[in-house]
């Protein structure tokens, strides 16, 4: 029986990369048989977190993306060893609305449960959003509800 899935990439900051992140995840979700809308939310929030990721870390080769799924959430983390957050803490506040960048965390707070950002040593920043997940009403009999560990968190670097 599946406990839970776990995707992880490195990938080259360019903006391809960033198709290539939402074409393996949406079609992971949908196959373990997550709801259209439940996977569009986390796509979506992925999407604007490696756009940053690849647009901000000007310094970095490559970004890391790892998403782990259990019956209950999907919890994404992109990391990018770039120039990292500034001194002073990342506002996810109302931005002008008619402005044409910088709504990105806006954004992925919108459509996820939980969003949270830390500095990386030496330098970079990580970006963990959580879903909490609606099942198709026939998911694969592997996922159905049924009793599952609790949930841990697997740091992403020894």
């Amino acid at each position: 029986m599946i406990s839970h899935l776990r995707l992880s990439a490195r990938l080259p900051c360019e903006a391809t990369s960033v198709a290539v992140v939402r074409r393996l995840v949406d079609g992971a979700l949908a196959a373990i048989g997550v709801e259209d809308e439940c996977r569009a939310d986390i796509v979506l929030a992925l999407n604007e977190a490696c756009s940053n990721a690849v647009e901000h870390a000007r310094t970095a080769t490559e970004y890391e993306v790892a998403v782990t799924v259990d019956r209950k959430r999907c919890v994404a983390e992109v990391i990018d060893h770039g120039v990292g957050p500034a001194s002073t803490p990342v506002d996810i506040g109302r931005s002008d609305p008619s402005a044409h960048r910088g709504r990105g965390l806006q954004l992925i707070h919108a459509v996820t449960d939980g969003l949270e950002l830390r500095g990386v040593e030496p330098h970079g920043l990580a970006v963990r959003m959580t879903k909490l997940l609606t099942w198709s009403p026939d998911p694969p009999p592997d996922w159905q509800d049924r009793q599952h560990e609790p949930w841990a968190v697997v740091p992403l670097r020894a």
